[in-house]
């Protein structure tokens, strides 16, 4: 007998495990577009040129609850962390004192019904930066392989280099 048998029963935890529960990786986000882009909630009419932008938006208005940082000392909130640490160094020039988080309700929250948020799209943000770095390089994305052993150097009479050839490898057995 095992421990979950003593505290749920066998037909209850079946039909638990079988049930049709949606994860949230097999919901479908839309990825983000890469360029200026509005906030898909009809109320919103504010355009985010990066993910970041729309990410801290959606993070602050569509969700029903957020998460606050309160100074230790004076109890002011801030709702980012990073204004609330920033707060405490001018402040009350402190740098590793906690700051309380907690979850509260959202004030400012707008319901933004079944729409879903944009989800990054690494990929493609990864692949744009490859492709800008080339360009700033100004190098070709083709290289040659050789082996310096089976290169030939050629030289005019006057000593230049004229080409290159390449000796075939012999097979050797």
């Amino acid at each position: 007998m095992e421990f979950l048998d003593l505290c749920v029963p066998q037909e209850e935890m079946e039909n638990f495990l079988q049930a049709d529960v949606k994860s949230p990786e097999s919901v479908q986000m839309p990825f983000w577009p890469g360029v200026p882009t509005e906030c898909p909630v009809t109320v919103c009419k504010t355009v985010y040129a990066k993910f970041m932008g729309f990410e801290r938006h959606w993070n602050s208005v569509h969700t029903p609850e957020k998460l606050s940082f309160q100074c230790s000392c004076c109890k002011s909130k801030y709702w980012r962390k990073d204004i609330a640490t920033k707060h405490l160094r001018q402040k009350h020039n402190l740098k590793d004192v906690s700051i309380y988080e907690q979850m509260e309700p959202n004030k400012m929250y707008i319901d933004p019904g079944n729409i879903l948020p944009f989800r990054p799209n690494h990929r493609v943000r990864l692949a744009e930066k490859r492709k800008q770095q080339l360009l700033q390089r100004n190098t070709s994305l083709v290289t040659e392989k050789a082996d310096c052993r089976d290169e030939e150097i050629l030289f005019d009479k006057h000593g230049n280099t004229i080409g290159k050839t390449f000796r075939k490898k012999q097979k050797t057995m």
